[in-house]
């Protein structure tokens, strides 16, 4: 018996250190995958937490198809009124006082780091009243990332139908246009009108491709610092990125032709003007201002002096810096009907300094406050204008 028995405690002793050899085998194996293939160091908590924030699909809470606007981030804030309670805003930078001048901020995410830029939240707001000493301005952000025209018209009219009355609208705009429909509208066989990658989108927004972001994000954010455990919760997130990201042509597109890449850029080119111009005609009518100023992008030829780490690392997206290189020429004040037009492409044409934070098209923050200060100062006399004439309508209401 107790030779028996000292043999199945060896048995089982062995069993343990083979398996406890190769649970250590695996964890090495996977840390150096980690660290050497996907350069991800699970001990180092800020490059860690970094890389968790890139790998989520979510971290706003997600988005989905909206019928009328096109896409639809649940983590916004609310419009409440008895006919809608939409998250239609990214955020609303609110004044003090129940009287103050409310700017509507249209376009894509350039456009909503306005005010919600992560390292200077209510940018454009704070900038605005330090500007003219006071508190009555309101900036209301309806931009979101990937919006492009028409959804800028589209939102707008919308959230006039809600009940929504701004006193001036800023469409800031022009890269998203040229970039997202030949970047990804075309190559979906989407139509150009359509919101980007709009078949994906709704494809992403069934519940297979939700339920694979939402499983994928919470293992993400559960952070595990074992080796084995962090590289399967990598590889099933890149596997979930794959299956959300892959190129799927929708049952209908041949019903829709879309030409050459050229005709196909002349058509997004008449979609932006007609756009601005639907806009123009219905702020004009409502007695609102209207400013559409055209966004830079570090791949239009000759804008900006890249320096060594835009050079190094913000030029890589090749699917984006194309369109605009050969296309983003066609947006011009040509045939833009408000007389409040600016192009901004050239601001940083003698800027030595890094400005741009990625490949696509986003600022530092050095970058939005220069744009914002540019913005403020080409159209002071429109602020300064809308805030006097608040200022004397509250000056007569209360007087005797």
């Amino acid at each position: 018996m107790n030779f028996s028995w000292r043999k199945r405690k060896n048995l089982i002793v062995a069993s343990l250190v083979t398996i406890a050899n190769t649970l250590i085998s695996l964890n090495i194996a996977s840390y150096a995958a980690l660290r050497y293939l996907y350069n991800v160091n699970i001990y180092d908590n800020t490059s860690y937490g970094d890389y968790k924030k890139r790998t989520l699909f979510d971290n706003r809470n997600g988005s989905i198809a909206h019928p009328y606007v096109g896409k639809m981030e649940l983590g916004s804030v609310p419009f409440q009124n008895e006919i809608s309670t939409e998250p239609l805003f990214q955020r609303i930078d609110k004044a003090s006082g129940e009287s103050d001048v409310k700017i509507l901020i249209l376009g894509g995410s350039v456009a909503a780091h306005l005010s919600v830029h992560p390292e200077s939240i209510g940018l454009f707001a704070r900038k605005l009243n330090e500007r003219f000493n006071t508190d009555k301005f309101s900036v209301y952000s309806a931009a979101f990332g990937g919006g492009k025209q028409p959804q800028q018209y589209f939102k707008m009219i919308y959230l006039d139908l809600l009940g929504f009355r701004p006193d001036i609208v800023i469409n800031y705009d022009g890269f998203n246009e040229i970039a997202l429909p030949i970047a990804e509208n075309y190559v979906l066989k989407n139509p150009a009108i359509f919101p980007r990658a709009y078949s994906i989108h709704l494809d992403n927004s069934s519940n297979a491709g939700r339920a694979c972001a939402i499983f994928s994000d919470k293992m993400i954010e559960s952070g595990s610092h074992t080796p084995l455990a962090a590289l399967i919760v990598h590889l099933y997130a890149q596997v979930c990125k794959n299956n959300l990201e892959r190129i799927a042509l929708p049952w209908w597109s041949d019903f829709l032709g879309n030409g050459d890449v050229k005709s196909y850029a002349q058509r997004s080119h008449a979609i932006w003007r007609e756009s601005s111009n639907r806009i123009h005609d219905f702020t004009n009518a409502h007695g609102i201002d209207y400013i559409h100023v055209l966004q830079p992008n570090q791949y239009y030829p000759d804008s900006k002096p890249l320096s060594e780490a835009e050079k190094a690392q913000y030029v890589s997206r090749g699917n984006y810096g194309e369109p605009i290189r050969s296309y983003y020429w066609m947006l011009s004040r040509e045939g833009i009907k408000t007389e409040h037009f600016y192009d901004q492409r050239l601001l940083f044409k003698h800027a030595n300094s890094t400005i741009y934070s990625d490949s696509c098209c986003h600022f530092n923050k050095t970058g939005m406050e220069k744009i914002a200060d540019d913005i403020i100062e080409r159209f002071h006399a429109v602020f300064k204008a809308r805030l006097s004439s608040i200022e004397s309508s509250q000056a007569t209401n209360n007087s005797p």
